[in-house]
């Protein structure tokens, strides 16, 4: 089933749940050119950088599914997976399910919610994860596949040779902590300690760009407050409005942000990264067993 030169033999339902799985499955789709699939998104107002086609909504998906008009389904994981119980519904009729991990962190909740679980027939890696080890994916076969989006995105990162800004800081909503008031220290603590490195600086153009999972409404407040302690004019800020990523890793000469597929991207397009996440905070709370349980491979990074 792993062989993907196979799929175009095949009836598929991708499900789309987030950004960074649903560009690996788009890009899948082009590459392969595949023509017998539906489309359904999971969470509404995901944002992708090209027209979705080919969309199906709920009932029809339980109509074709009892008609027996799929094969195969892929999941693409994110978190709040509201995927679970459609997923479940193809394993129960015996059709092969496949997901598809985009990340490194926070595993076991892309596959169970509340005390409903999902295990997938098989488990599709890219190239730099870590191993899945926790009893829960045992099972599971794993197979690794080329990222062809992100070899897409390298591409056109390298094409692009104008230096707009001197800094690209990327945002993350940090979904793999639970607890919120955990969160918002973290993502507020990284932005700070991004602008405590650049405050010296004479003039400087920094560019800002927002995770499509991004709490807007808090992370604009982090902004308004954190650039108070910005006294020198000459050290301008703009919001991208670009969907394309690889616009704004190119056009930047520095990256700089928590944790995101953003830095590994920019890394591998040979750009300067760092991540900002403060040490006085990680070591904070390293010991603290809620931050242990859930803050997986955050070191590892």
């Amino acid at each position: 089933m792993e062989n993907l030169k196979n799929w175009n033999k095949k009836k598929i339902l991708f499900i789309l749940s987030d950004p960074g799985s649903g560009n690996i499955i788009l890009s899948l789709i082009k590459r392969y050119n595949l023509k017998n699939y539906r489309i359904f998104l999971s969470k509404k107002n995901i944002k992708f950088q090209v027209k979705i086609k080919n969309l199906i909504r709920m009932p029809n998906i339980l109509m074709a599914l009892k008609d027996g008009l799929f094969d195969l389904c892929v999941v693409g994981t994110g978190s709040n997976p509201k995927y679970i119980s459609l997923a479940n519904k193809f394993k129960k009729n015996e059709i092969f399910t496949i997901a598809i991990l985009d990340h490194w962190l926070n595993f076991i909740p892309r596959f169970k919610k509340k005390n409903i679980s999902f295990k997938p027939d098989t488990i599709f890696l890219t190239d730099y994860y870590h191993n899945l080890n926790n009893f829960f994916f045992r099972d599971i076969k794993k197979v690794k596949i080329k990222n062809f989006y992100e070899e897409e995105k390298i591409k056109e990162i390298k094409k692009i040779k104008k230096i707009k800004y001197d800094y690209l800081y990327i945002n993350d909503p940090a979904s793999y902590i639970v607890n919120k008031k955990l969160r918002k220290k973290m993502i507020e603590g990284s932005f700070l300690n991004f602008l405590s490195y650049i405050n010296s600086s004479d003039k400087l153009n920094i560019l800002i760009k927002f995770h499509p999972n991004d709490d807007f409404v808090f992370f604009k407040k982090v902004l308004k407050k954190s650039l108070k302690m910005i006294k020198n004019k000459k050290i301008r800020f703009y919001i991208s409005k670009e969907n394309n990523i690889s616009q704004n890793i190119g056009l930047s000469k520095i990256i700089f942000g928590m944790q995101s597929s953003a830095l590994i991207l920019a890394k591998k397009s040979k750009k300067p990264v760092f991540t900002s996440i403060p040490n006085k905070f990680v070591k904070k709370y390293l010991n603290n067993k809620y931050f242990k349980n859930n803050i997986k491979n955050l070191s590892n990074y």
